[in-house]
């Protein structure tokens, strides 16, 4: 995780200008070893560690993850149920935190991703190329050239 998480900070912080200054998490063993790398990696990001078995001090993102976790149940309960749903748990998960993130809130004017990044929303997807969670779509092969009636060449996801 450490790895991961350092060429985000750093890919924020080139491709974007965003420098994170501080870091908030739980008091987990992946999260010191996070905060001695940074340091290494002579990052300059503050830590702050909520206490143990306290989810209140985080109470704005633990509120968000049943909202989160309806969503994903939602979008597997819709797909056709000879399908193993277990598999698409990742896919699900993704498209409600993109949606999430594409979402304006009440009383805002702008969204999450707008306000992070600040581009709007095409950066993460066309809105008129979205598709239903777990619509059968067909995909072409870019390479090859297809009469318009052939199936092969296409899959099915």
């Amino acid at each position: 995780m450490k790895d991961i998480t350092i060429a985000l900070i750093k890919e924020l912080k080139q491709a974007y200008d965003i420098d994170v200054k501080i870091i908030r998490c739980d008091n987990s063993g992946e999260n010191n070893s996070l905060q001695k790398a940074c340091k290494q990696e002579g990052l300059g990001i503050k830590f702050e560690f909520t206490a143990p078995e306290t989810p209140q001090q985080n109470g704005r993102v633990e509120r968000r993850f049943p909202t989160l976790y309806g969503r994903v149940r939602a979008m597997l309960h819709n797909i056709y149920s000879g399908i193993n749903h277990k598999r698409f748990w990742a896919d699900a998960a993704n498209a409600a935190t993109d949606i999430d993130n594409m979402l304006v809130k009440q009383g805002e004017t702008s969204n999450p991703f707008q306000k992070f990044f600040g581009k709007g929303v095409k950066s993460i997807i066309q809105m008129n190329s979205a598709k239903i969670f777990g619509e059968i779509v067909v995909v072409a092969k870019r390479n090859k050239v297809k009469a318009k009636l052939d199936d092969r060449g296409k899959t099915c996801i």
